[in-house]
């Protein structure tokens, strides 16, 4: 992939097992921060209750692939540029929101519009120039450079905005678990929109297997659906 304003691209991966594999074991790997796949854990009990033999095992270990990986035989990208010569479908935009600790929420009440330029924002690293324009949404002074904190992992960008040290963007789909628990509160201000899609991948020949045809079914619907219902909590907070 060769754009520079991916967020955390993540993937969801059925890892390619040596041949020849039961076509009932299966591998599913996931962002666990930047991923749709942390919004659906309990869809996947669905999944094996409808589908007794297959065999998924979750692993959340690598979160910023930028490509198809070789050892996978699906994976979720976010990307403004999917991959040629795959199967890609596109599920749903990524879209950020700004999101700090309620203590954190209150300072900024306080300091009003001027107030990225005293409260520290992170940001991943692959986005810099979003912070520009969520505080153009929110009507407040874009913080200065010495203000902005570029970290290459989202996990740790939402943990600082939680342990109060600043305000954090994070994807719309995963924040409403983080709200819910009270951990982080959202600030009031419009979804950042991107350029980027979460698109799911597997190479043609692939496409036909029956584990990777009735997970990559599943996969589109659920996180089609998770995507629309973020965008919905998003639109109505």
């Amino acid at each position: 992939m060769k754009s520079n304003r991916c967020c955390c691209r993540s993937r969801i991966a059925l890892a390619r097992l040596p041949r020849p594999a039961p076509p009932s074991i299966a591998k599913l790997h996931a962002a666990a921060v930047a991923s749709p796949a942390s919004c659906s854990f309990r869809a996947t009990g669905l999944l094996y209750r409808e589908h007794g033999s297959l065999d998924i095992q979750i692993d959340t270990h690598d979160a910023m692939p930028r490509e198809h990986a070789a050892t996978a035989d699906l994976s979720v990208l976010i990307t403004d540029n999917p991959p040629g010569g795959a199967r890609c479908d596109e599920l749903f935009e990524l879209t950020l929101v700004g999101a700090c600790s309620p203590a954190t929420l209150v300072r900024l009440a306080t300091l009003g519009r001027d107030a990225l330029l005293d409260v520290p924002v992170f940001v991943h690293r692959l986005l810099p120039a979003v912070w520009d324009q969520w505080a153009a949404l929110a009507g407040l002074a874009p913080p200065p450079l010495r203000n902005v904190v570029a970290i290459d992992n989202m996990f740790a960008v939402t943990r600082a905005a939680e342990r109060g040290v600043g305000i954090a963007l994070v994807p719309t789909v995963v924040s409403e678990s983080w709200f819910a628990s009270g951990s982080l509160v959202r600030v009031d201000a419009p979804v950042v929109p991107t350029r980027e899609r979460y698109y799911l991948v597997c190479r043609d020949a692939d496409a036909a297997r029956d584990a990777i045809r009735i997970v990559r079914d599943w996969a589109i619907r659920e996180f089609r659906q998770a995507g629309r219902a973020a965008s919905d909590d998003a639109a109505h907070p």
